[in-house]
């Protein structure tokens, strides 16, 4: 299947148009779910949990097609929270620097233009890395930042247990 999508990818790259753009957030999204269940499965029959790694790998690729690349360039933020959810679940947290490094230094955009979704994700899981590395004011901020934008009256922001 990766392929597939790999190939997908390949093409998205040589088009100067982002029609296709919410197609590969889908493929982004998939492929982290997919690889989740893979892994799971794997982990029922005592295998080693590599459908993870893999998907991480992958979104670094449509991450690099995405950042720095103009108008398409909305869509890495929502690609960046996808490889922020696989590298806690993973716990190798320490790869999320060069991603948010990267997201930071693209100045070629605002980030006020991202998605309300992608932004408040993003400010989340940088809130969770700002406590792990003991920078509170950092955290606090980002938090700040998230929660004005956070609604919990959409049904989609509740979670249980």
């Amino acid at each position: 299947m990766v392929e597939n999508y790999s190939a997908f990818i390949l093409e998205f790259r040589n088009w100067e148009s982002t029609w296709a753009l919410e197609a590969l957030c889908v493929i982004a999204y998939e492929i982290r779910i997919l690889a989740g269940q893979a892994d799971k499965e794997l982990a029922s029959i005592r295998k080693t949990l590599e459908k993870w790694k893999s998907a991480g790998s992958f979104l670094m690729k449509v991450f690099g097609v995405l950042v720095g690349k103009g108008s398409k360039c909305i869509g890495a933020l929502y690609v960046t929270c996808q490889l922020f959810k696989i590298y806690f679940k993973l716990g190798t947290v320490h790869l999320c620097c060069s991603v948010i490094r990267s997201i930071e230094t693209a100045r070629i955009f605002d980030f006020e233009e991202f998605p309300v979704r992608d932004k408040v994700t993003y400010m989340y899981y940088t809130v969770r890395l700002e406590v792990y590395n003991e920078n509170f004011p950092a955290a606090d901020h980002k938090l700040s930042y998230a929660l004005s934008y956070y609604s919990p009256l959409k049904e989609a922001n509740i979670r249980f247990g």
